[in-house]
C-alpha cells in the first residue's frame, strides 16, 4: 500500500520536483469524472475544509440540476487547486463521503485498493439495456424501483432520481436512474434483475436481462420485438420504426457487439440527438407517442444522460392505412372505456354549465373530469383558441396522482399537463409563466398555489381569471369557511360581478366530490341549506349526483359497514397508575405557581377533578390553559412563566403517552416518552432539568409496571380479525386508520412485533401527511405504490388517505378508536371496494367519547345526505339557480365585499420567544421570501439565536436545502430551520415558535399559521443578509 499517492503513483517513478503532476486533474481525471458522486455531504466537506468556497459549492449544485452530473463534476475539478495540499484534502473528502463509490474511489487512488471490477456480466447487462433502451425506459417506474435498489445506489442518487420524478416526470427519471446505476460500484445487476421480475415488468425484457447476466455468449444482446414493446408498455405505439423482415426493431448496422465501458456513448453528437427531438413538458411520457426530453421551468431543454440517449431516435407520426385513416388517438381510445354513468355525469358540464359532480369513491370521477376537459380543449381548438385548464386538489400527493392520471388518459406531446406544488416552482418562475408555456394546456396544482397566484402583488406574475378557460375543483366539499378552496371562489365571484354586463367572462367551473354531507344539521331543511351553501360557494348551476342504477352497481361494490365494535378497557393496569402519579406531581407544581397569584388551576374544578386524564376534555384543557398562559404572560414573573410553559409541555407529553398506552401498548408509551424527553432535554432551565430528573426517577417503575398490565382488548380484537382475514385470503389489503401520527408509529411497532403476524408476511407500513418530519413525500409515495402491488399488505394511516388518493380496492378497513367526520366516514368506507370487503369501527369505552353514538349518527347522515341530494337534483334548474343566487347575495354581500382584502392591523407588533421573555424582533423585520419562506432581517437576530447542523441535510428542492435547526439562544426553544437557497444561508422562522405583542395595546397573541397574524408582511425578491457559516459562535450550542 502506498504511503502517499504523491510519492508512489501506481508504481510510477515520482515526478520531478519542477514538473509536479496533478493526480486530480491529470493522472486520475478520467477515472474521477467517470466515478465521482456529487452527494451533498461531499460538497459540504469540501466547503468546510476550504477546498472550495460556499459560493462555488452552490454554483456546482446549480450546474448539477440544470446541465447534469458530467458538467458539474468538470466544474468541481476546475475549482480545485493544483497544489498537493488541495489534492490531499480532496482525497480525504472522498474517503469520508457517505457514498460508497466515492469511498472506493478515494481508497483506490490513495491506498491502491482495487475498485470493484465490472466483469463481463456487468458489461453484457449494460449492453442489453442500451440495446433495448426504449423498452426499459418506458417500462420502469422509478418510484417502484428505488427502494429495491437501495443497496446498489447512494442515498444522494436516490434523492436526485425522486426529484426528477417530481420535476420532469417518470420517463426522464428512469433515464437518470439507469445512468446512476451505470456508475454504481456495487454488484447491481442481480438486484436490478430481481426487482424487474418482482415488479411484474415486461417478461421478454426480463428474460433478456437474465440471459445477459448468466450467459457467456459474446453476441449482441437481443432486441425485443416491436409488437411486444407496444403491447406491454404502450410507450412508443404512436411512432414508426423501421423493421426487419422478422419484425425486430432494426439494430445497429454493425454486426459485431461492441464491448463498451458499461453504457458506451454513441458516436452521434448528443446535440444532434437532443435537437432532433420534439420537446415536451414535465408530463410523464410512458404512454407518449414520441420519446421526448422534458423542459425545465426556464423553458430550456433539460440535459439527458449522454450515454443513454445515444440510440434513442425520434418517432414519426403513424402512416395512414389504405383508406387514409390513422390509428385512433389516445383520447379516442379513452372514450371507448367510458362507462355510461360517467358519460351521464359529464352531461351538464359538456353543455358549458357550472356543475357539481357527486359520485362515490372508486367510480372514476377523474375519468369524468378527463372527458370534460378533453371535450373543452377540442372545442376551443376548432375555433383556433387556446384552452387553459386549471385543476385544483387539496394536497401535494393528490396533485401528482391526478396529473399522472390525466396524462395517461388524455395527454400528448402537444397537450402538456403540468403539476405545480409548493416545492417544484423554480426560482424566478411563477405559476402564470408555467401555465402560459408552450403546449401547456392543463395545470394541476394545490389550491393554495392558485390562491397565492391570484393574490400576487406583482402584476406580471399574477394569475387572472381571464388566464383560465376551465376550472376544475377536486374534493370540492372543502369549499366552505376559511378553506383555500372557498377563498379562491370568493375571488372568482368578485371577478364575475366586476365583469357582469361586459363582453368579458369567467371560466366554467366543475366540482367533484364523493359526498356533500349534511353539515351536521338536525333536520332536512337545514341539511338542504348546507348543500346549497357549498354549491353557492362554487357558483354551481347544476347539481349532478350519480344515479345508483344497474350500470353503476355492476362496477361498484359497497362494503359491509359492520359495528361499531365497542370494548371495555384493560382490567389490571399498573402502568396507568404510575403515569397518573407523575402527572399528579406536575399538576401540583402548576397549582403551587397559580396559588402564588391567588388563583387555582384554570378549569381545575371542571376538568382535572371530574374527568380522567386520558379523555379528550383533559387534552383540550391542557391546550387552552397553555394559550391562556402565553397570552397572559405579563401577569407572571419571568421564572414562573418559564416554569409553567415547561410543566405544560411535559404534561402534554405524559397525556399523549397515557392515551397511547390505553389504545395500544405500554411499551409504545415508554418509547414515546423517551423520544419526547430527548427533545425536551435540549432545552435549558432549572425547571426543565427538574422534569428530566422526574422522568428518570420513574423510568424503572414504568418498565416494571409493563409486566403487571393486562393485554389491550382493542388490539386483541384487531389481531383476531387480521389473522382470520389473511388466513382465508393471504393477498388481502388492509387499511388501519387512526387519529394521530404517534398512534401510527405505535400501531406499526405492534404489527411488526406481534408473534401472531410473524408468518403472515404482512410487511406493514405507515403513511401520514406532509408535516411528518420522519417521512418524506417520496417515501410515502413509494409505500403506497408497494401497497397497490401488495408488497405491503397493511397500511396504518391518518386521515391523509381518507380522500382522493388512488388505492387498490381493500378487503378490510378498520378504524382504530377513530370516528371521522360524516364526509370522511363515506370516503373511508369507500376504500374497501374489493368483493366481500368489510369496514369496522373498533373503539374503547373509556375515552371520553361516545364512539357508538357518533358512528350511528354518521351512518344515518350518510343515507340522509343521499336522499336529500336526490331531492335537490330533481328540482328545476331555475329553482336551483334562484336558491344559489339568494345565498350569494344575502349571506356574502358580494357588492360590499368586492375589491376589499382582509384588513391587517397597521400597528407594530413584537415577536417574543414563546418559552422565555426574549424580545426577538419587530413585525416589520419579518419578510416573505419565495412566497412561503419567512425570514427575520434584523441585524441582531443572529445574536439571539443558535443553530445546530443536521447530520444529513434535507433536500427541499434542487436549490433549497435544510441544513439545521434554529433555537432561542437563551432557552433553546425551537424557532425554525436553517436553510440554503442558491448562494444564501438564511434562517426561516415558524410563527408557532413565538408569541406576538402589540406595542400600543400590549395585547399578546399566539398564531399557529402565518396567514393568521394580524400584521402585514412584505414580499421580497432578494434578501441582503450574510450569515458567516464559519462563525463558530453562531452554530455552537452550549
Amino acid at each position: 500500500m502506498a504511503e502517499d499517492a504523491y510519492t508512489a503513483t501506481k508504481g510510477a517513478p515520482p515526478p520531478h520536483p519542477e514538473t509536479t503532476v496533478s493526480l486530480v486533474k491529470e493522472v486520475f481525471r478520467q477515472l474521477i469524472e467517470n466515478k465521482l458522486c456529487l452527494e451533498p455531504k461531499l460538497l459540504s466537506a469540501m466547503d468546510s475544509c476550504e477546498l472550495i468556497t460556499n459560493a462555488e459549492s452552490e454554483e456546482i449544485l446549480k450546474v448539477l440540476d440544470r446541465e447534469g452530473r458530467d458538467h458539474a463534476v468538470k466544474l468541481l475539478l476546475s475549482k480545485i487547486g493544483h497544489d498537493q495540499s488541495s489534492e490531499r484534502k480532496f482525497f480525504r473528502c472522498l474517503k469520508g463521503s457517505d457514498d460508497k463509490g466515492n469511498q472506493d474511489l478515494g481508497r483506490n487512488i490513495v491506498d491502491e485498493i482495487p475498485l470493484p471490477s465490472d466483469d463481463e456480466r456487468h458489461q453484457r447487462v449494460c449492453e442489453a439495456i442500451r440495446t433495448n433502451l426504449e423498452g426499459f425506459v418506458g417500462t420502469i417506474q422509478p418510484t417502484e424501483m428505488l427502494d429495491r435498489l437501495a443497496p446498489s445506489m447512494s442515498e444522494a442518487d436516490r434523492q436526485m432520481v425522486m426529484c426528477e420524478v417530481t420535476n420532469k416526470g417518470s420517463l426522464y427519471a428512469a433515464l437518470i436512474l439507469l445512468q446512476y446505476l451505470r456508475r454504481s460500484p456495487s454488484d447491481w445487476p442481480p438486484v436490478f434483475i430481481e426487482a424487474f421480475e418482482q415488479l411484474g415488468y415486461n417478461e421478454e425484457l426480463c428474460a433478456i436481462l437474465k440471459e445477459a447476466y448468466s450467459s457467456s455468449n459474446q453476441e449482441c444482446p437481443k432486441k425485443v420485438k416491436k409488437m411486444d414493446v407496444e403491447d406491454d408498455v404502450e410507450c412508443f405505439s404512436g411512432g414508426h420504426k423501421e423493421t426487419t423482415s422478422d419484425g425486430d426493431l432494426r439494430s445497429n448496422p454493425s454486426s459485431t457487439c461492441p464491448t463498451p465501458d458499461r453504457f458506451e456513448p454513441s458516436k452521434e453528437p448528443l446535440k444532434e440527438v437532443v435537437d432532433g427531438m420534439e420537446t415536451g413538458g414535465t408530463a410523464e411520457m410512458t404512454r407518449a407517442s414520441n420519446l421526448t426530453i422534458p423542459q425545465n421551468q426556464q423553458g430550456t431543454k433539460s440535459p439527458a444522460p449522454p450515454d443513454l440517449l445515444a440510440d434513442v431516435k425520434v418517432s414519426t407520426p403513424p402512416d395512414p392505412d389504405q383508406d387514409g385513416n390513422t390509428a385512433p388517438s389516445r383520447s379516442e381510445q379513452f372514450y371507448d372505456t367510458l362507462r355510461q354513468y360517467q358519460k351521464t355525469l359529464a352531461g351538464p358540464a359538456l353543455e358549458k354549465l357550472n356543475t357539481v359532480l357527486v359520485s362515490p369513491t372508486g367510480t372514476g370521477k377523474t375519468h369524468v373530469a378527463a372527458y370534460i376537459i378533453d371535450q373543452h380543449l377540442k372545442e376551443l381548438d376548432k375555433i383556433k383558441k387556446t384552452g387553459k385548464v386549471v385543476f385544483i386538489v387539496p394536497n401535494i400527493r393528490l396533485a401528482h396522482q391526478q396529473r399522472d392520471k390525466l396524462d395517461e388518459l388524455i395527454g400528448s406531446p402537444s397537450r402538456v399537463i403540468k403539476c405545480v406544488v409548493g416545492d417544484n416552482i423554480d426560482v424566478g418562475s411563477s405559476l402564470r409563466s408555467i401555465m402560459n408555456a408552450e403546449n401547456v394546456c392543463i395545470t394541476v396544482m394545490t389550491a393554495q398555489i392558485l390562491l397565492n397566484a391570484l393574490q400576487e402583488r406583482r402584476e406580471e406574475n399574477r394569475v387572472g381569471w381571464n388566464d383560465i378557460t376551465l376550472f376544475v375543483a377536486d374534493e370540492f366539499h372543502n369549499t366552505q369557511k376559511d378553506h383555500s378552496y372557498n377563498n379562491i371562489m370568493k375571488q372568482y365571484l368578485r371577478r364575475k360581478m366586476d365583469v357582469a354586463g361586459t363582453d368579458t367572462s369567467v371560466p366554467q367551473v366543475v366540482g367533484m366530490t364523493a359526498t356533500l354531507g349534511t353539515g351536521g344539521k338536525g333536520n332536512t331543511e337545514d341539511a338542504m341549506k348546507h348543500i346549497f351553501h357549498i354549491c353557492a360557494n362554487l357558483d354551481a348551476q347544476v347539481i349532478q349526483p350519480v344515479a345508483y342504477d344497474q350500470d353503476l352497481l355492476k362496477y361498484l361494490y359497497i362494503p359491509s359497514d359492520i359495528g361499531p365494535i365497542i370494548l371495555n378497557p384493560r382490567g389490571r393496569d399498573a402502568f396507568r397508575d404510575v403515569l397518573e402519579v407523575i402527572m399528579l406531581t406536575i399538576e401540583q407544581k402548576i397549582t403551587d405557581i397559580e396559588s402564588t397569584y391567588n388563583r387555582g388551576i384554570r378549569g381545575v374544578s371542571d376538568v382535572v377533578r371530574q374527568c380522567p386524564r386520558d379523555h379528550q376534555n383533559y387534552e383540550t384543557w391542557i391546550a387552552e390553559f397553555k394559550i391562556a398562559c402565553l397570552e397572559g404572560r405579563d401577569r407572571y414573573e419571568e421564572h414562573h412563566y418559564q416554569s409553567l410553559i415547561a410543566y405544560l409541555d411535559n404534561f402534554k407529553v405524559y397525556q399523549q403517552a397515557l392515551c397511547i398506552h390505553r389504545d395500544v401498548r405500554p411499551k409504545n408509551a415508554v418509547r414515546h416518552l423517551k423520544d419526547a424527553m430527548k427533545d425536551l432535554a435540549f432545552r435549558s432551565g432549572q425547571t426543565n432539568d427538574e422534569l428530566i430528573r422526574l422522568f428518570e426517577d420513574f423510568r424503572g417503575k414504568l418498565d416494571d409496571a409493563i409486566a403487571k398490565t393486562d393485554e389491550n382488548p382493542l388490539l386483541e380484537w384487531i389481531k383476531k380479525k387480521l389473522v382470520a382475514k389473511f388466513t382465508s385470503n393471504p393477498e388481502s389489503g388492509v387499511l388501519l386508520f387512526t387519529r394521530t401520527r404517534p398512534y401510527t408509529k405505535a400501531l406499526l411497532e405492534w404489527l411488526k412485533e406481534e408473534e401472531a403476524f410473524r408468518d403472515l408476511d404482512l410487511n406493514p407500513a405507515r403513511v401520514t401527511g406532509a408535516q411528518d418530519p420522519e417521512m418524506t413525500k417520496s417515501e410515502g409515495d413509494a409505500i403506497l405504490a408497494d401497497f397497490r402491488l401488495r408488497k405491503h399488505k397493511i397500511i396504518v394511516a391518518t386521515n391523509v388517505l381518507e380522500e382522493g388518493i388512488d388505492l387498490r380496492a381493500c378487503n378490510l378497513v378498520i378504524r382504530h378508536n377513530y370516528v371521522p367526520s360524516e364526509t370522511g366516514h363515506t370516503q373511508v368506507k369507500g376504500r374497501g371496494r374489493a368483493e366481500h370487503s368489510e369496514s369496522f369501527l373498533v373503539a374503547l369505552t373509556a375515552t371520553g367519547r361516545d364512539f357508538k353514538q357518533q358512528e350511528m349518527e354518521n351512518k344515518t347522515r350518510e343515507k340522509w345526505a343521499q336522499e336529500i341530494l336526490g331531492k335537490i337534483s330533481n328540482l328545476s334548474q331555475e329553482l336551483i339557480k334562484r336558491e344559489i343566487k339568494k345565498i350569494q347575495d344575502g349571506n356574502w354581500r358580494l357588492k360590499e365585499q368586492s375589491g376589499k382584502d382582509d384588513r391587517k392591523d397597521s400597528s407594530e407588533w413584537r415577536l417574543l420567544c414563546k418559552n422565555c421573555p426574549v424580545d426577538v424582533c419587530s413585525s416589520s423585520d419579518v419578510v416573505r421570501f419565495r412566497q412561503n419562506k419567512y425570514v427575520v432581517t434584523a441585524r441582531d437576530f443572529k445574536d439571539k439565536c443558535k443553530i445546530t447542523r443536521l447530520e444529513n441535510p434535507m433536500v427541499i428542492k434542487s436549490d433549497e436545502f435544510m441544513n439545521g435547526k434554529i433555537y432561542c439562544a437563551k432557552c433553546r426553544h425551537d424557532w425554525g430551520a436553517w436553510c440554503t437557497f442558491e448562494f444564501q444561508h438564511l434562517p426561516l422562522i415558524k410563527i408557532d415558535g413565538f408569541s406576538i405583542k402589540n406595542v400600543n395595546t400590549e395585547v399578546v397573541k399566539t398564531c399557529k399559521k402565518w396567514k393568521k397574524v394580524p400584521f402585514t408582511i412584505r414580499d421580497v425578491q432578494d434578501i441582503e443578509m450574510v450569515y458567516d457559516i464559519n462563525d463558530a459562535s453562531l452554530f455552537s450550542v452550549d
